[in-house]
């Protein structure tokens, strides 16, 4: 049974990993309790979502608009 220190805890390793679009972690996946597994899987639905909601601010106040389509000279080339 999930205290709620494990729970506290999964949300945020699972906010963690969505916000850094990283993989989901198979030990929570897959975790035999049922709580943790939830609030895993919902903190790293809430990460992604803050990374997009950010990604919309850098974009609006940088004026740039990041695209899958890179060509020679889009980037500068000393980063």
């Amino acid at each position: 049974m999930s205290t709620n220190a494990d729970i506290f805890h999964s949300y945020m390793k699972g906010w963690t990993a969505g916000a850094k679009c990283g993989a989901i972690d198979p030990v929570f996946e897959n975790h035999e309790d049922e709580g943790i597994r939830d609030h895993y899987m919902l903190g790293y639905t809430d990460g992604r979502n803050a990374r997009k909601k950010a990604g919309v601010k850098a974009s609006k106040i940088s004026g740039y608009v990041p695209s899958v389509l890179r060509t020679m000279g889009n980037e500068p080339a000393d980063l």
